[in-house]
């Protein structure tokens, strides 16, 4: 499980644009301790206490070793250098959460996605356009079938 809240803005986001925790000095979002296994199920959820949550898309990069963090609101390079870290990509293609809701989630079943690391690194990316909330806060959650 991982969480973090976005900046305080309400700057809009185009597609492939990353949202991360800072616009000038993010992290690089990782689960460690992790057992050998297989993702089968991914959660996507966001939301802010009192707040209106717009629905949106998402994916979120899984990735075996270190890369450098995006800012919040830049796209998402594709590197060469980077071109063997990268082992899944999970799409959440909607993330709604009804009228009157202050948050919004997705959840994607029956993955497969085979994991030989105990140290998982994620970006998360903007699918389309998105205009998001001020400290809009992100849940990210994997569910592994381990060896």
């Amino acid at each position: 499980r991982y969480s973090f809240t976005r900046p305080n803005d309400t700057t809009a986001y185009s597609a492939n644009d990353a949202i991360a925790d800072s616009t000038s000095a993010p992290t690089l979002f990782t689960l460690s301790g992790l057992d050998k296994g297989i993702i089968m199920t991914a959660k996507l959820a966001t939301g802010k206490t009192g707040g209106t949550i717009p629905n949106g898309s998402f994916k979120v990069r899984l990735l075996n070793a270190p890369v450098t963090a995006v800012n919040d609101n830049s796209p998402i390079p594709m590197l060469w250098a980077n071109k063997t870290k990268g082992f899944a990509d999970i799409d959440f293609t909607t993330l709604s959460g009804g009228t009157g809701s202050d948050s919004a989630s997705a959840k994607v079943q029956n993955l497969n996605i085979i994991n030989n690391w105990d140290t998982i690194y994620m970006l998360v990316e903007v699918s389309s356009a998105y205009t998001p909330v001020a400290l809009q806060e992100f849940y990210i959650e994997l569910g592994m079938l381990t060896n």
